[in-house]
């Protein structure tokens, strides 16, 4: 299910009992965070304070209150994306595989337009490494250098 905005989910969650209201003023400093972190632990809901203590005015007028935990669970994560909360992580997984799908074709032309080949390579490496070698190329080919601590200039 697709939501409009943070409040249709938060109005979602109420009814499903994932999301307790507290009415109670409760201190944003330290008295919050402990309230969500037992909450957390024990895998409870969301918590919205609606009065916390110190200033928050809202634009219209009255207090802002503050929502915590909100994704606190992987199933409020898998509802919030629209999966199935019930088998989250498979369903999660295929989103994942169609939108990997479609960005290995984006990439695929891209590569193409620059007459460089393309193959997909799983490695343990971090994917920040591949990222980095395709910028340096890049940046290399327009007449871009970086200069880093280890080496006064690396461009492939």
């Amino acid at each position: 299910m697709a939501y409009r905005d943070l409040r249709e989910f938060v109005a979602q969650l109420e009814s499903l009992g994932e999301l307790t209201r507290v009415r109670a003023e409760v201190d944003p400093r330290l008295e919050m965070t402990e309230l969500c972190d037992r909450m957390l632990k024990a895998g409870g809901p969301a918590l919205l304070f609606e009065r916390p203590k110190g200033s928050f005015p809202a634009p219209g007028g009255g207090t802002i209150a503050v929502l915590g935990n909100l994704f606190g669970t992987p199933q409020r994560v898998a509802r919030a994306m629209g999966a199935d909360p019930a088998n989250w992580a498979e369903s999660l997984r295929e989103e994942y595989q169609q939108r990997l799908a479609g960005h290995r074709a984006q990439l695929e032309e891209f590569t193409q337009r620059l007459g460089w080949s393309f193959m997909v390579h799983h490695t343990d490496r971090p994917p920040t490494e591949p990222l980095l070698t395709l910028v340096m190329r890049l940046a290399g080919e327009m007449g871009v250098t970086y200069r880093t601590e280890t080496n006064a200039e690396a461009a492939p």
